[in-house]
C-alpha cells in the first residue's frame, strides 16, 4: 500500500492482517511496524541524507537486526545484511533507494513509473516521458545516486543549495535542511527544475560552499544557461522551472533572460519563474512571500498563480 504521495506504508497479508507498516516523518522512514495485534513489534529505521534506509534497529535489545551499508556498491548491487545480529533469524526489508521496492519475483527494484535493475544501475524500461527526461531514457539520476534520487523514475532536478554545513561542536560535516528540502522535489514530467537561492538578477551557486561565504558563487543568466545545456537531462525541448526566490520579478528578470538565451542556442524551452520569495518544504511544497516577505499562501501543489511562464514556442508546439 501506498500514500497519496508515493510513499511505501504497509504491506497486508490475504486476511488483511498487517504484516509490516512503515512511519514516514516527511520523507524520511524512521519506524517500521512488524505484525498485528498484541505481537505487533517497533523497530528504528535509520536512513541517509537522501532518504535511503541503511539500518533497521530492534530498540529492545539495542542491536541492528537488518543493515544496507552506504559504503557497498553505489548503484545498489549489493544486497542488504538479512541477520545483522547473527542470531539465524533473517530480517526481511525490501525498501531501497527512495521510491524503490526490492522485488524477488523480478530480481528489481520496483520504482513507480519503472523497475530500476541495480546490477546495472539503469531504469529495464525507457523514460516515459521520453526524450524530454534526457537523451539517455534509461539513465538513474544521471549516473550520481550519491547526490541525487528518483523518487517516480522520472527526472531528477539540479540542486544548487550548500550541501553540507561543518559542525563546529562536533566537526562533522551535516546536509542542510535546504539542500534536502530541495532535493526532494520531483520535476514535473517534461520539465527540468534548477534549486538555489536568489533574486531577480542572479542565482547562488553554493555547492562547494560549507561555512565560507567566498564560496558562494553569483550566476549570472548566462552562467546559469551554461548549467542547464550541460545537465544530462537537458533537451531542447524540455521546460525550465526555476525554483528560486523571484526569478520572474519585474522587467528583464533573470528567468526572462534564461529563456532568450536558450532560444538563441536554438532551444524551444519555455522557462517558468515565481515573482516571489519560495521556500522549499519536502515534495512539492512552496511557500510564496510578496515583495514584503508577507505570507500569500501555502501549496502543496506543483502549479499555482504565482508562476510566470516565459514562453519559447506557440501553445501546444
Amino acid at each position: 500500500m501506498y500514500d497519496e504521495v508515493g510513499h511505501w506504508i504497509a504491506d497486508y497479508d490475504a486476511y488483511g492482517n498487517a504484516i509490516q507498516q512503515v512511519i514516514w516523518l516527511d520523507d524520511l522512514p524512521v519506524g517500521l511496524l512488524v505484525g498485528t495485534g498484541a505481537n505487533q513489534k517497533l523497530y528504528y529505521i535509520e536512513a541517509d541524507a537522501l532518504g535511503t534506509p541503511r539500518v533497521v534497529i530492534d530498540p529492545d535489545r539495542n542491536v541492528t537486526v537488518w543493515r544496507w551499508d552506504l559504503a557497498n556498491e553505489a548503484f545498489g548491487d549489493s544486497a542488504p545484511d538479512e541477520d545483522a545480529d547473527s542470531d539465524g533469524i533473517p530480517f526481511v526489508f525490501d525498501m531501497r533507494m527512495p521510491g524503490q521496492r526490492w522485488d524477488s519475483a523480478t530480481g528489481m527494484n520496483y520504482n513507480y513509473f519503472r523497475d530500476y535493475d541495480p546490477s546495472t544501475g539503469r531504469y529495464s524500461q525507457s523514460d516515459p516521458i521520453g526524450l524530454s527526461g534526457g537523451i539517455n531514457s534509461y539513465s538513474y539520476v544521471a549516473g550520481n545516486p550519491y547526490r541525487y534520487f528518483d523518487m517516480y523514475g522520472l527526472q531528477v532536478s539540479i540542486n544548487m543549495n550548500q550541501h553540507y554545513v561543518l559542525n563546529e561542536q562536533t566537526g562533522i560535516r551535516e546536509v542542510t535542511p535546504a539542500w534536502l528540502y530541495a532535493n526532494q522535489y520531483q520535476n514535473v514530467p517534461g520539465e527540468l527544475s534548477l534549486n538555489g537561492h536568489g533574486n531577480n538578477a542572479e542565482i547562488y551557486d553554493e555547492r562547494t560552499r560549507e561555512n565560507d561565504d567566498a564560496n558562494v558563487f553569483k550566476r549570472t543568466a548566462e552562467e546559469i544557461v551554461e548549467i542547464i545545456v550541460n545537465h544530462p537531462d537537458y533537451t531542447l525541448d524540455v521546460d525550465v522551472r526555476l525554483l528560486t526566490c523571484r526569478s520572474a520579478d519585474g522587467e528583464n528578470s533573470i528567468a526572462e533572460q534564461i529563456k532568450d538565451l536558450l532560444v538563441e542556442r536554438g532551444g524551444r524551452n519555455n522557462v517558468i519563474g515565481s515573482p516571489d520569495r519560495i521556500e522549499a518544504r519536502g515534495k512539492n511544497f512552496r511557500t510564496f512571500f510578496d515583495s514584503n516577505n508577507d505570507l500569500i499562501k501555502q501549496s502543496e501543489e506543483p502549479y499555482t498563480n504565482n508562476w510566470i511562464i516565459f514562453s519559447a514556442r506557440l501553445p501546444g508546439n
